[in-house]
């Protein structure tokens, strides 16, 4: 007797813009994105891959690129705003 459920999540953004942290991954790639985002153990990371290796500014561009693509969250579970 009951239709299709029109239940529809409401998940909230946070407060770090997707537009910042995609631009800091993309033009400084070195892991500043990931401070930005509540990660600062991945940020180190990243940072010691490009200090040493450069294989980490790669990373870092990938993930700008899901940034822009609203696939990154922030370390809260949060989706970035716009």
């Amino acid at each position: 007797m009951y239709g299709p459920s029109t239940y529809v999540e409401f998940d909230p953004p946070g407060p770090r813009s997707k537009i910042a942290a995609g631009l800091l991954a993309i033009l400084l790639p070195i892991g500043l994105h990931r401070f930005y985002l509540g990660y600062p153990i991945v940020g180190l990371v990243q940072f010691a891959l490009v200090w040493f290796c450069g294989i980490g500014s790669l990373w870092c561009i990938v993930e700008g690129i899901l940034c822009f693509l609203d696939v990154m969250r922030d370390s809260h579970g949060r989706r970035l705003r716009d």
